[in-house]
């Protein structure tokens, strides 16, 4: 046993559950938490209401100001957010091109092109 009185090692055998009787009914999993949470069904604490009031706008949910945070990443270079925003507005991009001629293959072209960019009106020095 440890200190905390809970046994060392596995305490349940194989097949057992350690909540037999399992979430009470009534009790929404994760997922619908998470849900009502972004889509406004749950009152946030007023601090993080008052927060994305400010930064967002009066008529903005949760849900609405993690895409506004997740854009503002993608903007600052977060490939990760840039690609979680497209592919939520405009799908994933397949895998697997369909159809096509088999006597003319699709080529693949590797290549990285760096554009460069300076606002309007400043100087090359």
């Amino acid at each position: 046993m440890r200190p905390d009185g809970m046994p060392v090692g596995k305490p349940f055998q194989a097949g057992e559950s350690g909540n037999p009787a399992g979430r009470p009914p009534g009790i929404p999993n994760l997922e619908a938490r998470v849900r009502a949470l972004l889509d406004g069904d749950t009152v946030l604490p007023q601090p993080i209401a008052d927060a994305i009031r400010a930064q967002c706008g009066e008529d903005k949910k949760a849900i609405d100001a993690v895409f506004i945070v997740g854009l503002l990443q993608a903007l600052q270079g977060d490939k990760a957010w840039a690609q979680f925003i497209i592919e939520r507005g405009w799908g994933k991009v397949p895998d697997k091109i369909e159809g096509g001629d088999p006597n003319n293959p699709v080529q693949v072209e590797n290549r990285l092109e760096v554009v460069l960019v300076r606002p309007k009106g400043s100087s090359d020095a």
